[in-house]
């Protein structure tokens, strides 16, 4: 499946610390497991798959990257699934990598040297970054309810919502 989303949009919402062979590798994964598992399941696999195949179409491209639409005179704004990728891969960086992304775990910076940050300042890093992946998903799922004619693909089933339990500091 193609990535609607890259490093560069996680990049553009949050700092993800230097790129390598291997980072990319690892955070092109977690941006395919947030388009399958947090963004597919709520617009459904068929229109998922034309917004792939057809990201031109002026339907999809206000789906994908967000911008405003009027609806019996009323201006609604749908933040784009780009963006809500783009949350929703981050949380999965700071859940399974680091907050800085270091060969030396889970830090933050305190002094000049790196620090390992507490799992109560990673779960807040993750629920922060879920709260806004979730909330783009929600303006794309209300822009396909508010013009279906422009959707006919769409299987909306709204967002899941996950939740983190992190024990310890």
């Amino acid at each position: 499946m193609t990535n609607l989303a890259t490093i560069t949009d996680i990049q553009a919402i949050r700092p993800i610390g230097q790129i390598n062979s291997t980072t990319n590798d690892r955070i092109n994964m977690y941006i395919t497991e947030a388009q399958s598992f947090d963004v597919a399941p709520s617009i459904g696999l068929t229109l998922l798959a034309d917004v792939i195949a057809n990201p031109a179409t002026a339907p999809n491209l206000l789906l994908l990257s967000g911008g405003t639409y009027t609806v019996n005179a009323k201006v609604y704004e749908c933040l784009g699934l780009k963006k809500a990728i783009a949350y929703y891969s981050y949380c999965r960086i700071v859940k399974n990598n680091c907050i800085n992304v270091t060969a030396f775990g889970v830090t933050e910076k305190t002094t000049d040297n790196s620090e390992p940050a507490g799992e109560a300042k990673v779960s807040m890093a993750v629920r922060e970054a879920e709260a806004s992946g979730k909330a783009c998903l929600e303006s794309c799922l209300r822009l396909l309810k508010n013009v279906p004619t422009n959707y006919p693909l769409a299987e909306v089933t709204g967002t899941r919502g996950c939740k983190w339990k992190i024990y310890g500091d």
